[in-house]
């Protein structure tokens, strides 16, 4: 008996579990339910396994869950009136705060903290915030 790695899914059109094997092409189905959808998969390897072993594309490594923090909406939270001298008139921060990449702004390490103090928080207090 062989094991393989099924990522599964929730189309949120259609409501129907979605489920591949990563890397493999061509292994993929779906179902109303996750019991169906296993089944609709496990007939769809046997039957992909028949041509012979898969040549897979890529290997499946890890899942994990991150946590980030939103700081933009941290910031905006304690500037309501955009008093920070970090606002423009535009309601962005200003260039000389931020660093731009790929015309992404991304806040220095400077413009972190005075966020962090502005909400009355340390760095790391404001990094770990629950609604952040």
């Amino acid at each position: 008996m062989r094991a393989f790695n099924v990522v599964i899914e929730r189309d949120p059109e259609t409501g129907l579990f979605v489920g591949y094997v990563p890397g493999w092409p061509g292994a993929h189905s779906q179902g109303a339910s996750n019991e169906e959808l296993l089944c609709n998969l496990r007939e769809v390897i046997e039957m992909l396994l028949e041509d012979g072993e898969p040549r897979l594309e890529s290997e499946f490594v890890d899942v994990r869950t991150i946590q980030v923090a939103s700081i933009w909406r941290a910031f905006r939270s304690s500037n309501p009136d955009k008093s920070s001298p970090f606002w423009r008139h535009t309601g962005s921060l200003r260039s000389d705060n931020v660093a731009h990449t790929n015309s992404f702004a991304t806040p220095t390490a400077g413009a972190l903290r005075k966020i962090a103090a502005d909400a009355g928080l340390t760095i790391d207090e404001f990094l770990r915030r629950d609604d952040a």
